[in-house]
């Protein structure tokens, strides 16, 4: 970033290659030398470089001081680096993740940090490695840019075009990053994870005037109405009670003002190993959901836990994580229903 800068909106800056030096890499670098920013937002920020013993950043703040950043008014940013533990540096305190990035920043509340692994730049942009950054309208990933922006009064344009661009800053919608656009791509569903028999609330991302909340178990989606699980189905906020882990993978969304669909809401059930009581995989005190798993739970155990069966078993899937171990004493069955 040069002298002189005052507002930093709507760009995607990608840097690649290798270094071999010890010096840290930024896709953006604000430095002693730019005057005071007065917005950071709609920026996409992908930092892919190896190498080295520096740290690879999506953003450095390295301003001799804090007055330089807009604090609030940084928001609507995707940060992609290989390391969602080191996504940004602020001053001289290093490394930082969102977390303590929106912490030390005071800012980027509803901004998001991703993997290079998730958002890899040649399935991401048209072109990457010839320097085309308009994304590719043709995948999924374009929902972490679509519609997550935050409409700016006064600007209209992309990087290619004129009058493109929402200046509705109550209800307009526009990306993130240079290119904005469209795409006949469904939106991945929001995961809900909870245990089985649990209750969840789950709060429409549009709002308006008057709400009716749908399901599609599979056939499409239809109206709920309030009774026996359900609640508040005319309200923005829908209730889930008791619900079984056969309901896994059920979709939700709203309906705002007879016309416009929310994001849309799936739900999954999920049951982690805690080990609480012993390393016995059928005593349920041993799990965080207080339950053994069905064949409709997904089950985790994590580094450093043993757990064993000495009874058949089912779960929907399972991830062991390095460190962590499951024993099946003789005879006994697992069975992973997907």
């Amino acid at each position: 970033t040069s002298s002189g800068t005052s507002s930093i909106n709507y760009n995607s800056c990608v840097i690649s290659g290798t270094t071999t030096g010890n010096k840290a890499s930024y896709a953006v670098l604000i430095d002693g030398s730019v005057l005071p920013i007065t917005s950071f937002t709609n920026n996409l920020l992908l930092n892919q470089r190896t190498g080295g013993t520096g740290g690879h950043f999506a953003l450095g703040m390295l301003a001799y001081s804090a007055a330089a950043w807009p604090a609030g008014n940084a928001n609507n940013n995707l940060y992609i680096t290989a390391d969602t533990a080191s996504v940004n540096q602020w001053l001289t305190t290093g490394t930082a993740g969102m977390a303590q990035w929106r912490s030390l920043s005071q800012g980027d509340n509803n901004s998001a940090a991703e993997t290079i692994a998730q958002l890899p730049p040649d399935s991401l942009f048209t072109d990457a490695v010839n320097g085309n950054l308009d994304i590719n309208t043709n995948t999924a990933l374009c929902w972490k840019l679509n519609e997550k922006g935050k409409p700016i009064a006064t600007i209209s344009s992309d990087y290619g075009a004129t009058g493109v661009r929402s200046t509705n800053t109550t209800t307009g919608k526009t990306d993130i990053g240079s290119d904005e656009f469209t795409t006949t791509v469904p939106q991945p569903p929001v995961v809900i994870t909870l245990c089985p028999g649990g209750a969840i609330s789950i709060t429409s991302d549009i709002t308006g005037s008057s709400y009716q909340w749908q399901i599609n178990t599979g056939s499409g989606f239809a109206n709920l109405t309030d009774g026996g699980s359900y609640s508040n189905t005319a309200t923005a906020a829908l209730s889930i009670s008791n619900a079984p882990s056969a309901w896994y993978g059920y979709q939700y969304r709203c309906v705002v003002n007879g016309s416009s669909n929310s994001q849309v809401y799936a739900l999954r059930f999920a049951n982690v190993w805690t080990g609480s009581i012993s390393n016995a995989w059928e005593n349920a005190a041993n799990w965080s959901c207080g339950q053994v798993p069905d064949g409709n739970t997904d089950v985790t155990i994590n580094a450093g836990s043993t757990v064993v069966m000495s009874v058949n078993g089912i779960c929907r899937s399972i991830i062991i994580k390095p460190g962590g171990s499951l024993t099946l004493l003789p005879g006994v069955i697992l069975t992973i229903t997907h």
